[in-house]
């Protein structure tokens, strides 16, 4: 999955559509955080959403497979900035 290169932030694009951003708890990085087993939770989503929609998920700043940022940086205004 992609790694954007300005913000730092991993996602995952599937289906065609209206575009549809995705976060918690079904981000990028859902299976490897939460286990193999909880892949068919996402797919149940992804299934109904991907057939109609683009579906944008992304990791939030410093979680799942987007890169580090200090703690103090890690603010609302940065994270909307970084995801949208």
């Amino acid at each position: 999955m992609p790694l954007d290169p300005v913000s730092g932030v991993f996602y995952d694009v599937q289906g065609q559509g209206q575009p549809l951003l995705i976060g918690l708890p079904l981000m990028a990085s859902f299976t490897e955080l939460f286990g193999s087993e909880m892949q068919p939770v996402l797919d149940g989503y992804l299934n109904r959403l991907t057939d109609r929609y683009r579906v944008l998920r992304v990791d939030y700043p410093s979680i799942g497979g987007s890169r580090d940022i200090a703690p103090e940086d890690l603010t609302a205004d940065r994270v909307c900035a970084d995801l949208l």
